[in-house]
């Protein structure tokens, strides 16, 4: 009798400590949003191209709005002659080549050239200067500072895709306009074989910046290329003004 009450004394506790197993109630998933599309989805490329392996990893500049940035922030007193070497240092579209900048003398002419080099994508409305390798490739721009001593800052800076090879590109001012700058032809040079533009572009908040649209024609093609300057050398680009023929 007393092994039958505690055999049903032993069974009876184990009833008790039985825990019974959790029940996996599966919790809805939070809804995973995809992810924000990438900038250039938005663009609409003219044609499909590869991108230069160096510039896998950057975003691409409205040709326009590289200009834009490359004008300087407005002055609340003397406006600015020259530019800083670091300026759009820390641009996350522009792949830096020069550390800093270079300075080099020239023994012939007894003067001193400084520069600072970069790369980044351009398009202008979507359409981009492209080159054929092994496969056919966006042609990345050269974003090129220029000045005499460094200590003197940036005078002008030189844009144009980046090739050794005659190329041109399709006129700058619609992608200007696009992004809202205000453009003044100041003087027009035309003779055999080259062509220069000259423009004031104003922005808002922007100091005015001269463009300087230079063409050169010959045999072996056409090339063109942009430059910035804040300091009006309208006599010196052109002499001979022929803007009114």
């Amino acid at each position: 009798m007393k092994k039958i009450f505690g055999l049903c004394f032993a069974v009876a506790l184990m009833g008790c400590s039985e825990q019974k197993e959790p029940v996996n109630v599966e919790k809805p998933q939070a809804k995973v949003e995809p992810a924000q599309a990438k900038k250039e989805d938005a663009i609409q490329f003219t044609e499909q191209l590869e991108v230069a392996p160096e510039l896998k990893d950057f975003q691409p500049y409205e040709l326009g709005e590289l200009v834009k940035n490359l004008m300087p922030d407005a002055q609340q007193n003397q406006p600015l002659q020259v530019w800083q070497w670091e300026h759009l240092a820390n641009d996350a579209k522009i792949l830096w080549l020069t550390d800093s900048y270079k300075q080099e003398e020239n023994a012939y002419t007894s003067s001193t050239v400084s520069s600072r080099e970069g790369l980044a994508r351009v398009h202008q409305l979507g359409a981009r200067v492209s080159e054929l390798k092994d496969r056919k490739y966006e042609l990345p721009w050269l974003i090129r500072f220029e000045g005499a001593d460094a200590r003197f800052g940036v005078t002008l800076i030189n844009l144009r895709p980046n090739t050794d090879v005659m190329v041109g590109f399709d006129d700058p001012i619609p992608s200007l306009k696009k992004q809202g700058i205000k453009i003044t032809t100041i003087c027009d040079q035309r003779y055999a074989g080259e062509e220069v533009n000259v423009s004031l572009l104003e922005a808002s908040n922007k100091q005015p910046t001269y463009l300087i649209d230079r063409t050169s024609s010959g045999s072996r093609g056409e090339s063109r290329w942009l430059e910035l300057s804040l300091q009006n050398l309208s006599t010196e680009w052109c002499p001979d003004d022929s803007s009114e023929v």
